[in-house]
């Protein structure tokens, strides 16, 4: 502190959105040294990475609270995507102007560049598809229990285990692992799962035409499951288990040599990596997480691209991933609107809230509680 009172410094932070919780130790002790900085600038493709209350943070470090004031509490509960917005047609409109206010408010001391905005940079088209899945018979019995019931009785190695599921947030994750593979959870489950069969069909097609493919997953045995499956095509992995060697060797071994298929999570993949070699990504599983899946996505949609982009969504029918793209959709076009990407009308022809009645089905309860 003594430093920055004597020497005129200057901060740039990369991907800021990273201090978007207010209440981490890292946000706090740049809030406190905030005003020691002479010049203070930061940088994000995702101001807005998951819901709207996240840029606050970001914009409080810069300005100590003269845009978008200096609660975070009364930021959050007028910007929050929030599930009781479904029925509520004055709540709707009441959140869409106060995130339409967000980037009028910061617009005087922001950079706002988009791959498509005035200073376009030429890149290939990006195609998304979603793949319709349909649940193994066993699978989705296991599916069926846990959203009814919310218990389930697993198998972990020669141990049987009584899986309590009943808290919501649990259960929602329990039912994204069961539509996901339920190997994931179940040692005793023997079977192909219903997006392992469109997995292997969408792979056979891709290697039909002599191209690469990153297949993305949540979940880390789900990585270590297909790398191992198919090491015929020289496969190689990244997830947080592995520490940063390995994981650079697995991108070298993929941009440049023989690897055609490459296996991670997003969590450990999704930023700072250029893999253009590939112009396929299939999402096997997706999370809540909007920045997860639209930085993933970037590996292979980014300057070095020479190809046209396939993203393939596997989305289990009848099941919570239905919600997931529902809920990833809302919050992408809320991004939009409170990063000026696109004018509040456009926001509110494309709005759907209907992740907040969808919820209810997917609990196989009433509840009405956000994710």
């Amino acid at each position: 502190m003594l430093f920055l009172k004597s020497q005129n410094v200057a901060i740039i932070i990369d991907e800021s959105a990273k201090i978007k919780n207010p209440e981490t130790k890292v946000a706090q002790a740049l809030f406190e040294l905030s005003e020691l900085f002479k010049i203070k600038t930061i940088m994000t493709g995702t101001p807005i990475a998951n819901r709207p209350f996240d840029i606050w943070a970001q914009i409080y470090f810069l300005d100590k609270g003269l845009s978008l004031g200096t609660s975070f509490d009364e930021f959050k509960t007028a910007t929050n995507l929030s599930n009781d917005l479904a029925n509520d047609k004055i709540k709707q409109d009441l959140f869409a102007k106060k995130v339409s206010e967000i980037f009028q408010k910061i617009k005087s001391f922001s950079v706002r560049e988009t791959k498509t905005g005035r200073h376009t940079i030429s890149l290939p088209s990006k195609n998304i598809t979603d793949v319709k899945v349909e649940f193994e018979n066993v699978q989705q019995v296991m599916y069926e229990q846990v959203r009814k019931d919310m218990y389930i009785v697993v198998q972990q190695g020669d141990t049987s285990i009584f899986d309590d599921s009943s808290t919501s947030l649990k259960r929602m994750t329990r039912l994204i692992e069961i539509a996901s593979n339920p190997k994931i959870i179940d040692d005793s489950y023997n079977r192909n799962s219903g997006k392992e069969v469109v997995l292997q069909n969408l792979l056979e097609e891709i290697m039909g035409r002599d191209e690469k493919c990153i297949v993305w997953s949540s979940f880390i045995k789900n990585i270590e499951i297909f790398t191992q499956r198919y090491a015929c095509f020289n496969s190689v992995k990244i997830h947080g288990k592995m520490d940063i060697n390995r994981r650079n060797k697995s991108v070298e071994n993929f941009q440049n040599g023989e690897a055609q298929i490459l296996f991670a999570t997003p969590q450990a993949a999704k930023e700072g990596l250029t893999l253009t070699a590939a112009n396929n990504a299939i999402f096997y599983d997706r999370s809540f997480n909007l920045d997860d899946y639209l930085q993933a996505q970037d590996r292979i949609h980014r300057i070095s691209q020479k190809k046209d982009c396939n993203i393939y969504n596997l989305v289990m029918d009848d099941s919570i991933d239905l919600w997931i793209a529902k809920l990833l959709s809302a919050k992408k076009a809320a991004a939009s609107l409170g990063q000026g990407d696109i004018k509040l009308n456009t926001y509110k022809k494309i709005a759907d809230y209907s992740f907040g009645d969808m919820v209810k089905d997917v609990l196989g309860c009433k509840e009405n509680k956000d994710d």
